[in-house]
């Protein structure tokens, strides 16, 4: 059986939906943080309910002993308080979810004899960087407590391999969009400019740049991961996730606007504090241990959000 955190979130929800495709026991775990509107969170979760082999539990990392009587091999750990800007402010916040409480997790999991696990890292671990790609060899430098609170849970990882011989792989995922993301996030409030007919925020003038991953490459990633780590007798990796692709802020909203047929307004404004410029992710490593290789070009991605957003909700 395998245990998915924040599985009623944007990654964990298609990610459980391609596990239980493939026949799986998955137990998933919630507790509805109140970064966003718990009722997406809920339609999320409507899409795993219809499956026999998936159970769910509204529970916080601080309550995980509640599992103690579920037959878990694997943990993904994908909760977390997300978002680089509001960690500015609430440091103390990001520190008690993403760091102590899944501290908690790997001691519960020592505890039941638990060894392997799955980490969402991110991005964000990299700061800004003077590269042109990303590689896991870059010492990790955030900019922001929500980017550090992902590099202290690789360092936590780390030890739990030393001391209790875990078997670990961190997944530093590259801004991941798709259906069913995160409404706070860039995309979202772009198409939620188009159809309102209002300005977007564009900050730094549109000039950063990002390396966009689909939510279906991600997914692929995750499954390919866990053959990994279940083929593996031990192991600790850190694996960039991304599409090796960076895309300027202003050539998505102009790939918006060609998909669409209409003008998106436009406020230009500052670079906000903690955004990193930049990022590109190197992903040799990615295909040499997990033949990982992304496949969903940007305008086609968009294309299917647009789709989801305003038409018939079309999946890809």
């Amino acid at each position: 059986m395998i245990l998915v955190t924040g599985c009623a979130g944007f990654i964990g929800s298609h990610l459980c939906q391609a596990l239980l495709r493939q026949g799986r026991k998955v137990v998933g775990i919630d507790n509805f943080s109140p970064n966003y509107d718990r009722k997406l969170k809920e339609e999320n979760l409507e899409l795993l309910w219809q499956h026999d082999n998936f159970e769910f539990l509204e529970l916080c990392l601080s309550n995980c002993t509640q599992l103690a009587t579920k037959n878990i091999d694997l943990v993904i750990h994908l909760a977390a308080t997300p978002g680089v800007v509001p960690s500015l402010t609430n440091i103390q916040h990001y520190i008690d979810n993403n760091i102590s409480r899944y501290n908690l997790l790997l001691d519960f999991m020592e505890e039941q004899g638990i060894r392997k696990v799955i980490f969402a890292s991110s991005s964000s671990v990299y700061g800004n960087q003077s590269l042109k790609t990303y590689s896991e060899t870059l010492i990790p430098a955030p900019i922001s407590p929500y980017g550090f609170t992902k590099q202290v849970g690789e360092q936590l990882n780390h030890q739990y391999h030393l001391v209790h011989g875990f078997s670990i792989i961190n997944l530093r995922l590259f801004s991941v969009y798709g259906n069913r993301m995160r409404p706070d996030l860039a995309l979202p409030k772009f198409v939620d400019g188009l159809l309102q007919k209002q300005a977007i925020n564009l900050y730094n003038n549109g000039n950063d740049y990002r390396d966009f991953t689909h939510i279906k490459d991600i997914v692929i990633a995750f499954l390919k991961a866990i053959d990994y780590i279940e083929n593996a007798n031990s192991c600790y990796e850190t694996i960039n996730i991304g599409r090796g692709i960076p895309v300027k802020i202003l050539d998505v909203v102009s790939c918006l606007e060609r998909i669409t047929g209409k003008k998106i307004k436009r406020n230009y404004t500052l670079k906000r504090q903690g955004e990193p410029l930049y990022t590109c992710s190197n992903i040799e490593r990615a295909k040499e241990l997990l033949d990982y290789s992304p496949t969903i070009l940007l305008e086609e991605g968009l294309l299917s959000y647009w789709n989801w957003r305003v038409a018939d909700k079309i999946n890809v």
